[in-house]
């Protein structure tokens, strides 16, 4: 079995499990809304791929990487990674992954803000993601125009930095209560992850 992972920015031996603890940071109400932020776009910027990426935090789920990804960047501040992973749980899954270094973290926020507000309601149903960076949300594909079917969304913002992660488990018949939340919570738990293991200033 074999689950693609491509991130642009994002980010998954934790399986979902409780005992995660996420990103530390203020709360996404007293989290600060100006200055340059905490976080430095590796360099190169593609170099994020290898060596920052939370691949660990859901390999129980998602597997393990195999060969080189391949990356796209701007060469300054946004990199996206394309990444195989094998021993997944799931056949036929993949992740993308996107992550943007913003100057500061007003235009963190302003981007998350518009990616937020953008999304097609078809796709699916936005839901706040509490204990994520300063702000977070999450969505689950469904069938409408556009949509990926099976498919997991998780944004998060924190400081200078945004993160989309999408992973997608393919046909597997069907989401129970249990099943969508142990899938998001690992989705974001990679996302948290690579946060983490991403160079501050």
């Amino acid at each position: 079995m074999r689950t693609v992972v491509f991130l642009s920015l994002v980010a998954l031996s934790v399986a979902a499990c409780s005992s995660s603890t996420p990103s530390v940071g203020p709360p996404s109400s007293t989290a600060p809304t100006t200055g340059p932020g905490v976080y430095r776009a590796p360099s190169p910027i593609t170099s994020t791929c290898v060596d920052h990426l939370g691949y660990e935090a859901v390999e129980d789920r998602f597997g393990k990487p195999v060969d080189e990804p391949r990356t796209t960047s701007n060469d300054t501040n946004l990199v996206s990674c394309n990444q195989l992973l094998s021993g997944a749980e799931y056949p036929e899954g993949f992740a993308v992954t996107d992550l943007v270094f913003e100057a500061d973290v007003e235009k963190a926020r302003a981007r998350y803000a518009k990616a937020k507000e953008t999304v097609d309601p078809e796709i699916g149903d936005v839901h706040p993601l509490p204990g994520y960076g300063d702000q977070a949300h999450w969505l689950r594909h469904g069938d409408g125009v556009g949509a990926r079917t099976g498919q997991f969304q998780v944004r998060v913002q924190r400081s200078n930095v945004l993160i989309t992660v999408r992973v997608s488990v393919g046909p597997t018949g069907g989401f129970t209560e249990a099943r969508t939340a142990a899938l998001r919570d690992a989705t974001a738990q990679f996302a948290d992850a690579t946060l983490k293991g991403l160079p501050t200033r």
